[in-house]
């Protein structure tokens, strides 16, 4: 063999040898270390399926406890530090030479170099709320090095850590487990219920037009159900790990008609912005109505997640003969752990008498995949392309006359359990009675049939106050003229405070909610944190005020500018 064949052969050995682990093997698994010293037990996990978006990391316990160590994965810089009252509280995101992002989320608090430059920020900026990008080499991280503490900050619900795994590239969120993460797991999946969707009007499930839920357990060797037309089947399915009673989420579900594959997801990697497709990869009606999570084993029409693959006609079965499916659900965890479930389907010919349609009231249809529009002399909806699921016959209404206590008629948009993807905009007439100054504060507020109520806010513009949404429901005017309370808990004139101790406060606003707080110190501005969860303003005191008797401001803002002034003497000691 000739030098020139054999650097050939040796070059695609190499290839192939690459190739093949890319394709079985992309992810690091000796990298990373794990970010706490604990054994992991899991509160829930990478693609756990959530209230309107698939969880995108992994939440570890930390033993009800706040304050554990909370250690660096590898290398790297701190790229963002992102703090909010709300969603992930304080957060800490990491990138890593190999081109791969960790984020830590609901921190206590920062360590070290990390809790210096937040500092630094919080007072240029002048703000609890910040979202900074460090360069390179402001902040550099090793692995191992303790960068913050455990806490339960944002919208936590109990102390835990929440960890993601990024790419840094394209910022999807992977499950942290792909890279060697360790969590303890022999336990199977497990399926539940069944569920069949008749897809259309000539389609039936045990001679009727509407979905079934049964037990596939209690048939024994008898069908199911008796199908015909166009089917789609849905599966009910949790998994757990070894230390843990939680419910999690199962990584993989595969469904087989006939030993055939024509469905699989798999929960390895999710974009942000499909994330919100949960309402679609679920069936979003039946978990309004009594919380069940119902997973479809085929697609709607404008489903965007990329989780799918081996579908054959989208998962969709078309049931035209009296023969019997053998239907086969497998059920895998990251782990390797599986369960199986076979049940049988008996197929009928599609009636011959077509049913009869019942016609709906309805405005205008809505195509999924294109921008839509419907507009009344007091009332307006412009909605962009794709961000319904599927196609819908519109169907709206409003009072007759304006609703007592608001400013304006209630205007009914479709039924609240069809799920919207992303926002579109809804416009409201304002009462030409009010002056300007009073029309700045009207805002547009949401209920649904189960009499949730939320501010959608709005902004007055050529007549209209004009609000983005993402849901069907009712809309109506109110206005939000009063100022939010605050009421001290701690802070009175004469009281000594020292270092470390903190000044508290409650801060509410029922209508329009807390937008800006501001404390200052002989009117230099000083830093309060804003816990939402329990209404709390606190400030800790870092020993930089001299002692003495100082003047103390608060100012709490709403969301319509309304402001709370709260003016005290406080006293430093010694």
């Amino acid at each position: 063999m000739t030098l020139k064949k054999i650097l050939f052969t040796l070059g695609f050995v190499f290839f192939w040898v690459a190739t093949f682990k890319t394709q079985t093997d992309p992810y690091p698994k000796n990298y990373f270390r794990s970010p706490l010293d604990t054994t992991l037990q899991l509160a829930g996990n990478f693609g756990e399926l959530r209230n309107n978006h698939f969880h995108a990391g992994l939440d570890i316990r930390t033993l009800s406890q706040e304050g554990l160590k909370i250690y660096s994965v590898a290398d790297g810089y701190v790229s963002r530090i992102k703090i909010s009252p709300v969603g992930y509280g304080k957060a800490l995101y990491i990138t890593h030479p190999n081109g791969y992002v960790s984020v830590y989320a609901h921190l206590q608090s920062f360590n070290g170099a990390v809790a210096e430059y937040v500092k630094k920020k919080h007072y240029e900026l002048q703000s609890f709320e910040i979202d900074v990008f460090p360069g390179k080499d402001e902040v550099p991280v090793k692995q191992g090095d303790i960068v913050a503490f455990s806490g339960n900050t944002g919208s936590s619900q109990g102390p835990h850590l929440h960890f993601e795994m990024r790419d840094e590239k394209t910022e999807k969120a992977i499950n942290p487990q792909l890279f060697g993460i360790a969590v303890n797991d022999c336990k199977k999946p497990f399926i539940g219920n069944i569920t069949i969707f008749p897809l259309d009007v000539n389609s039936y499930v045990n001679g009727l037009n509407k979905p079934l839920t049964a037990n596939y357990l209690k048939m024994g060797t008898q069908p199911l159900a008796t199908v015909c037309g166009n089917i789609g089947l849905g599966i009910e399915t949790v998994d757990s790990e070894d230390n843990s009673a939680h419910v999690n989420g199962t990584y993989s579900v595969e469904l087989h008609v006939n030993n055939k594959l024509i469905y699989k997801h798999t929960m390895e990697k999710i974009g942000f912005d499909e994330s919100r497709a949960i309402n679609c990869f679920t069936d979003y009606a039946e978990k309004r109505r009594t919380g069940r999570n119902i997973q479809r084993s085929y697609l709607v029409k404008n489903n965007p997640l990329k989780i799918y693959s081996n579908l054959v006609n989208n998962g969709i079965l078309h049931i035209d003969s009296d023969s019997l499916y053998v239907i086969t659900y497998k059920a895998f965890d990251i782990c390797g752990n599986a369960s199986e479930r076979t049940f049988l389907l008996k197929g009928q010919k599609i009636p011959k008498e077509k049913p009869k349609i019942v016609s709906d009231k309805h405005v205008a249809v809505f195509y999924a995949q294109e921008p839509n529009t419907f507009k009344t002399n007091d009332f307006f909806i412009d909605m962009p392309a794709n961000i319904l699921y599927e196609d819908i016959r519109l169907q709206f209404s409003a009072t007759k006359s304006i609703v007592p206590g608001c400013f304006s008629p209630l205007y009914a948009i479709h039924k609240d359990d069809i799920p919207v993807h992303s926002y579109y905009t809804i416009g409201i007439k304002a009462p030409t009675t009010l002056s300007d100054s009073l029309k700045q504060k009207l805002y547009i507020s949401y209920s649904d049939t189960k009499g949730k109520i939320s501010n959608e806010g709005g902004e007055f513009k050529d007549g209209f106050i004009v609000a983005k949404t993402r849901s069907f429901g009712n809309f109506v005017l109110k206005i939000d003229t009063m100022p939010p309370t605050v009421t001290s808990i701690n802070v009175k004139a004469g009281k000594p405070f020292y270092a470390k101790q903190l000044l508290r406060f409650k801060a509410f606003d029922g209508a329009t909610g807390i937008k800006d707080y501001d404390g200052y110190i002989d009117g230099k501005w000083i830093l309060f944190e804003y816990d939402q969860k329990r209404n709390l303003l606190f400030h800790e005191l870092d020993g930089s005020i001299e002692k003495g008797t100082h003047n103390f401001d608060l100012l709490v803002k709403d969301g319509r500018g309304n402001v709370r002034r709260y003016k005290s003497k406080i006293t430093i000691g010694g």
